[in-house]
């Protein structure tokens, strides 16, 4: 597997960041 821990420790922070802002604008 070519998949590093920092890569996927930066998609998972990238896709909470989405969605905090998205829980923003809902709420």
């Amino acid at each position: 597997m070519g998949v590093d821990r920092a890569e996927v420790i930066w998609l998972v922070a990238g896709f909470f960041q989405v969605t905090r802002q998205r829980g923003r604008e809902l709420m």
